[in-house]
């Protein structure tokens, strides 16, 4: 996914604002120009446990790790999707029998300066010898720098943040959204690569969250999500000492199945809409 060169986008700025197809010519032509590190730099194991399971453990990057421990995603470029294989490991307990179970599959990190993103789409789960082959993809954490409390009254007019939607093992999407802080509001939209399907993020209120290793994101968005006429919900936090980034997920009902989604993206420097 393209990152920002504010030499390059401030020649094309001021032509873009006249439209929203001139803003997203402006943003189609901005070069990609990687960068590893940021200000954040490793991602807290959340609690997995739950619904029969405990003492959990995931392995990834070679290492076991378990509710609280921090992964090192120091190293990974912002921006970017990186998948790396997992496995989870639990204990699980079915009418107080106690069993051993293992799922394994690719984790999906979306690494931004000050958020990240981390996802697992399990492919294979095995319980009691017996080995099930899955799709399944769920975010487990959204995590990074909170934009603080006390720095919201500075954030006026419209923010634009371009990014990354992810889902499955390999799908990803590009983001677009923007945040109304005068009158507090937020929506955008995904369009999928190499589809023509859309997950549209309809108007949510800009509001106050209680955060946890999960979600970390003192403020942000939350609304309703919809693709191809199927209803879900989606969240979005603001992450950044500017409200610089936007990092989050989305669920949306298909064929009988819920479809989780990452999101994230980070703020178009000179696409600020001013009132």
């Amino acid at each position: 996914m393209k990152m920002f060169n504010k030499l390059v986008l401030a020649g094309a700025a001021s032509a873009a604002l006249s439209s929203c197809a001139a803003i997203k010519d402006a943003i189609d032509s901005i070069p990609d120009t990687p960068q590893p590190n940021g200000a954040y730099r490793s991602v807290v194991v959340p609690d997995l446990a739950g619904d029969g399971f405990g003492n959990v453990e995931l392995r990834i990057y070679g290492k076991n790790h378990v509710r609280g421990e921090s992964v090192d995603i120091g190293t990974l470029i912002q921006n970017t999707v990186t998948n790396e294989p997992y496995r989870l490991l639990a204990d699980r307990e079915e009418k107080g029998v106690k069993s051993r179970f293992k799922e394994e599959g690719v984790a999906r990190i979306y690494k931004n300066h000050y958020s990240a993103v981390l996802a697992a789409h399990a492919e294979k789960q095995t319980h009691n010898h017996v080995v099930n082959r899955v799709d399944q993809t769920k975010v487990l954490a959204v995590q990074g720098l909170a934009t603080r409390t006390e720095d919201m009254a500075k954030f006026k007019g419209t923010y634009l943040y371009d990014g990354v939607a992810f889902t499955g093992k390999d799908k990803e999407g590009r983001l677009s959204y923007s945040v109304d802080f005068d009158n507090r509001t937020g929506n955008g939209v995904v369009r999928w690569t190499g589809s023509n399907e859309e997950l549209k993020l309809h108007a949510g209120s800009l509001t106050q969250f209680a955060p946890d290793d999960a979600f970390q994101a003192q403020w942000g968005v939350q609304g309703a999500a919809v693709q191809d006429g199927n209803p879900g919900l989606y969240r979005v936090g603001l992450f950044g000492p500017k409200a610089d980034e936007i990092a989050g997920s989305a669920q949306v009902g298909v064929g009988g199945n819920i479809r989780h989604i990452g999101l994230g993206g980070r703020k178009i420097p000179f696409l600020k809409k001013d009132k």
